[in-house]
């Protein structure tokens, strides 16, 4: 009996700490910027060539991840692009030719 508890309970904290298993994974980051208004980027995926889709302040479109490490990733649309610094919790939007550097709030939920 004992052996069966240990082993159910070994199971269940190997699954729930992996993140593999997660049917579902979002990223949000929520920044107040001076020149855009309130902007979210949410994103899903950090891997390359995934979407980040920014909204807020006028704005509603898809970017695509084109470069990405552990800690950051760059996104890019036609006339709009965004660096995420996940470590300092910072990004940098370019839109046009406006540039803001912010901090912003980082949410993450999986499923």
């Amino acid at each position: 009996m004992i052996k069966r508890v240990t082993i159910s309970l070994c199971l269940f904290l190997f699954f729930a700490g992996c993140d593999e298993f997660a049917r579902f994974k979002q990223e949000k980051m929520e920044c107040q910027t001076r020149l855009f208004g309130p902007v979210e980027l949410v994103f899903k995926s950090r891997k390359l060539d995934a979407n980040v889709q920014i909204t807020g302040g006028g704005l509603k479109k898809n970017l695509r991840i084109v470069d990405q490490s552990d800690t950051s990733l760059v996104a890019q649309g036609d006339d709009l692009s965004a660096e995420i610094d996940f470590q300092k919790k910072r990004v940098t939007l370019r839109i046009n030719n406006k540039l803001e550097s912010i901090s912003c709030r980082y949410h993450s939920f999986k499923m």
